[in-house]
């Protein structure tokens, strides 16, 4: 009966061994499989990192757009401005010429009239 018992207590320690080596590879494959977790954590919070500083710069852009168009829409309407100015004068010019034009008539009757007394 000892034989059988120590047959019995070394198929439990093969058995226990098995089981040992057994649990051993899975912590080692936990453990490899941890490390690709933490990697891909790592890549992923360098994406991110990425993606915010590109939404950051996305929103600067923005607002230079919006500077930009701010400033051509001022431009624009200073441009219709200056055009609504170039017509009063060019209005005002014409008048002008006109006017010259009569007065220079007007002198050369006077000048005829004065040469026939």
């Amino acid at each position: 009966t000892l034989s059988r018992i120590r047959q019995g207590d070394s198929k439990e320690l093969v058995m226990l061994r098995a089981q040992r080596q057994q649990e051993s590879d899975d912590v080692e494959l936990l453990r490899e499989q941890l490390a690709a977790e933490r990697a891909d954590n790592q890549r992923l919070n360098v994406r991110l990192a990425e993606s915010e500083a590109a939404l950051v710069q996305v929103t600067q852009f923005k607002l230079q757009v919006g500077a930009a168009e701010r400033k051509c829409a001022q431009a624009v309407a200073n441009a219709e401005g200056v055009q609504m100015q170039a017509a009063d004068l060019r209005e005002a010019n014409k008048t002008l010429r006109l006017g010259t034009e009569r007065l220079s008539r007007a002198h050369t009757e006077q000048s005829e009239k004065l040469r026939q007394l």
